[in-house]
């Protein structure tokens, strides 16, 4: 499903002469995306009536292309809030990392937030725990305050539930295997043959 284009939300609550809060959501897949959209709905629902709220929202993918990357860049420099919003295997790939160091030393301490949304760890506990710190440092070296929020991972829908146990029920284990291909024992008739 493609993600529907989103045109900037203004909610101007102050007199002109004050700056728009400006959020730059960066995020992985759909799902993504729509936790980041939430957590600035959040944002704008809580704060709307003192702030006019400007956004921006890219998917990694795009910051692949140089003019998406720069352009997307310039305006996490100009953001008060940088949300990034990881997908189910708690990943940046390395255009999105470049994308972060591309505007990050160009912030040149203004005050701001990076947030990141996590998978709650699990069997990757050590690979989370690595891309948190990771994003931590980062914001830290940028004068950043860091915020981390982990979401629990989606109940599989249907579809993927029956793959998975069709995939499981086809699946010949190696200990399967071995008592599968057991030689047949001799015939006896009895104990004292």
């Amino acid at each position: 499903m493609k993600m529907p284009a989103i045109s900037p939300v203004t909610v101007d609550r102050r007199a002109a002469a004050d700056p728009a809060f400006s959020v730059v959501m960066v995020y992985a897949d759909f799902a993504a995306g729509q936790r980041a959209m939430q957590t600035c709905k959040s944002l704008i629902t809580r704060f709307g009536q003192d702030f006019e709220f400007q956004t921006h929202l890219w998917k990694f993918d795009m910051l692949r292309f140089d003019d998406c990357r720069q352009l997307a860049a310039s305006q996490a420099t100009a953001a008060d809030m940088i949300i990034l919003s990881l997908g189910e295997r708690n990943h940046l790939p390395e255009a999105t990392w470049n994308w972060v160091e591309d505007w990050l030393p160009e912030r040149r301490d203004r005050p701001g937030a990076l947030v990141a949304l996590l998978r709650k760890p699990g069997e990757s506990s050590a690979a989370s725990l690595e891309i948190q710190s990771a994003l931590e440092m980062a914001a830290r070296r940028g004068g950043l305050t860091f915020f981390a929020h982990e979401f629990d991972p989606p109940e599989p829908d249907l579809e993927t539930k029956l793959h998975w146990l069709d995939h499981r029920a086809n699946t010949v284990s190696s200990v399967l295997e071995e008592i599968l291909h057991q030689p047949a024992p001799e015939p006896h008739w009895g104990i004292n043959e």
